[in-house]
């Protein structure tokens, strides 16, 4: 029967403190450019539909 590589790689050491900080601002760096790329692209064409469209209160006025 064939062996289970992953069972040779795997350990139950604790990862070292500075590489878990390291990878927690790298997620966190991540989730700040998501934020802003979607602040930027989705949402600034929202806005600029949105200034575009006429008001209820334009419509009404005209009828």
């Amino acid at each position: 029967m064939k062996k289970n590589p992953f069972k040779e790689i795997a350990t139950h050491k604790e990862t070292p403190p500075e590489l878990k900080k390291k990878v927690l601002g790298e997620i966190a760096s991540i989730g700040l450019l998501s934020d802003m790329v979607d602040l930027f692209s989705i949402k600034f064409a929202a806005v600029i539909e949105s200034a575009l469209k006429p008001s209820k209160e334009a419509v009404t006025k005209k009828k």
